[in-house]
């Protein structure tokens, strides 16, 4: 029921996940219904080691914290090859800046997740820019925090 790191590594025989996903793309979300992907979140160190020690036997994935006010040109050598999530606090103040970021991160096989969503502005920002995880503590009686007709996208 969990699709793990060796799950995505299946799809290919490169050996970083980021190359994977450019050769062969993510799973469809068809393929990927009645399943939890697992992704480890906070002390870099911790994540950077995670990822680092990650074997077929692992249960999730470990993202990577991007900064919002950094153009995609000086995020791109930063960006590991062998974590393809990646955490972004974002600013409405950097707006120009993630806003263009977010979909070069995306053609490049990355999943983006921007957090402390917590006004509608910024929520209708970050889904225009396309980020792909939207994350709030707003959910509860706030019409504005919905990714469709739900608060949730049903797959």
């Amino acid at each position: 029921m969990i699709f793990k790191p060796a799950d995505l590594r299946a799809r290919s025989r490169l050996p970083q996940l980021i190359d994977v996903v450019r050769r062969v793309g993510w799973p469809r979300i068809d393929d990927l219904k009645g399943r939890f992907v697992f992704v480890l979140s906070g002390t870099q160190a911790w994540k950077k080691r995670y990822a680092e020690l990650t074997t077929q036997a692992s249960l999730c994935f470990a993202d990577f914290d991007v900064d919002d006010d950094k153009s995609f040109d000086e995020l791109a050598p930063t960006l590991p090859a062998n974590r393809v999530f990646l955490n972004m606090h974002v600013f409405s103040a950097d707006f120009a800046d993630w806003s263009a970021s977010v979909p070069r991160l995306t053609e490049a096989g990355y999943i983006v997740r921007a957090y402390v969503l917590d006004g509608k502005a910024i929520w209708g920002k970050a889904l225009a820019a396309g980020v792909n995880m939207l994350s709030t503590d707003e959910v509860r009686g706030k019409t504005w925090a919905r990714v469709g007709a739900e608060p949730f996208e049903p797959i």
